[in-house]
């Protein structure tokens, strides 16, 4: 089905519309915009200097009905909506206003659905003036120092900043997801992020008196010039912070962003691969003992605040994915909507492609992103869903695993040990490698 047109995705999206099937209840939307690209990142993005994003709010707009249909007499309630991207706080309250009544068509949210933007803690009031300036054609050339010049506006007027944010939860987002990477300012720099450390306590301190007590911070690990003792440091400051959900991400450099071409320079020294899993290690250890639970190889949580969204993912769940390259589910098709915004503007749904899931490759999808989950896979559960004998079929393999006290077995479930994390690269390898 790779690369099919709108006219042949028909199939895909009719049964939604008909209401002939169980409708997802968990959405994904992607904005594009950023202030500039970070040396790392292999996103789709778009500079927000450009503008665009009026004419994204209304294509987004025009996306839902392209693809939920009619409205529904009874709109469902929404388990989450995660707005990631990109930079999607560079998107005002007012656009989100406009995007939540239109989803509204389709789709209510209640006092339990979860509702995510990610956030960059340099973010702030200048946000608004991005839209009047770009929508409004002004000058194209948005200086570094004007970035630097709001940065500190936002930093001087932390009641601002708390207002601002104020607004983004009276429209209806409860969660915030924080960009931080590193609290070590030399780091920051070597990522090109726009922020430094004293920057995020006083962003997380606004979004706390802004009435956001959900709140998730990014970092990552294995970057320049990092160390052991620097990514201590971070943690140590991180747990000054006191905020319920954490997500660590170990670096991957891709082959196309600037730092991929930075590397062989030697100005941009990476840590070696046996100090990369230590710091992931020492993250675990040093969050347990704060308080954090550990979920997902890449997520730690204080008790009841674990990500209702990510999960759904983990678990192979179906949802709907809006914004030029995001990837949604429908089972047992995946489908990507063109990394275009210019297209995108003109059709949004018209250069999606789609690539459909063989049985097998269902099965391996939940073996391989279940098992990333600390609650591991229920094997009775994929033997009814899938009708394999899930044990019988990768027994003999895990088996090594199990032996080492990588992987445990215990009321019908397969889980990966925080000892066994290391080394699940190769477990997960095994589903494909033993396809019948």
């Amino acid at each position: 089905m790779s690369g099919a047109s709108l006219t042949h995705a028909q199939p895909l999206y009719a049964p939604f519309q008909a209401g002939l099937t169980d409708w997802p209840t968990s959405i994904y939307i992607h904005v594009p915009f950023c202030q500039s690209r970070c040396i790392y990142c292999d996103f789709y993005v778009v500079l927000a200097k450009y503008g665009g994003q009026e004419a994204f709010v209304n294509a987004l707009c025009q996306e839902m009905t392209q693809r939920f249909g009619p409205p529904r007499h009874t709109p469902i309630t929404l388990k989450s909506l995660y707005v990631g991207g990109g930079t999607p706080s560079l998107l005002t309250p007012k656009h989100y206003q406009k995007i939540l009544d239109h989803l509204s068509a389709w789709y209510g949210i209640d006092s339990q659905t979860e509702v995510t933007l990610e956030a960059n803690p340099s973010s702030g009031p200048e946000a608004e003036y991005f839209a009047r300036r770009a929508d409004k054609n002004a000058e194209t050339s948005f200086s570094h120092a004007h970035d630097r010049e709001t940065a500190q506006s936002t930093e001087a007027h932390p009641e601002q900043l708390t207002a601002w944010l104020s607004e983004y939860r009276r429209v209806g987002f409860n969660r915030l997801s924080i960009g931080v990477q590193s609290l070590v300012d030399r780091e920051l720099q070597a990522l090109s992020r726009s922020h430094r450390s004293a920057t995020v306590a006083r962003f997380v301190q606004a979004a706390k008196q802004a009435g956001f007590a959900n709140l998730s911070l990014d970092f990552m690990y294995g970057i320049p010039h990092q160390s052991l003792e620097s990514w201590q440091q971070t943690l140590t400051a991180l747990d000054a912070l006191n905020v319920p959900h954490i997500s660590l991400y170990g670096l991957h450099v891709a082959s196309r962003t600037p730092l991929a071409r930075l590397l062989p320079t030697g100005a941009y020294p990476l840590p070696d691969d046996e100090t990369t899993v230590a710091m992931y290690h020492l993250a675990l250890e040093t969050l347990s003992c704060a308080g954090f639970q550990w979920y997902e190889f890449s997520n730690l949580a204080r008790p009841g605040f674990a990500s209702v969204h990510n999960p759904v993912y983990w678990r192979c769940e179906n949802y709907w994915a809006l914004g030029p390259s995001a990837h949604g589910y429908l089972s047992p098709t995946r489908y990507v909507v063109a990394a275009d915004l210019s297209r995108y503007l003109e059709d949004p749904c018209g250069g999606d492609t789609f690539e459909h899931y063989s049985a097998q490759q269902q099965l391996e999808n939940a073996l391989i992103f279940g098992l990333r989950q600390a609650e591991g896979v229920h094997l009775p559960s994929l033997e009814k869903r899938f009708g394999v004998d899930v044990a019988r079929r990768y027994g003999s393999a895990m088996q090594t695993y199990l032996d080492a006290g990588w992987l445990l077995f215990e009321q019908d479930r397969w889980r990966i040990t925080p000892a066994g994390i290391s080394m699940s690269n190769s477990i997960l390898a095994e589903f494909i490698e033993l396809e019948p």
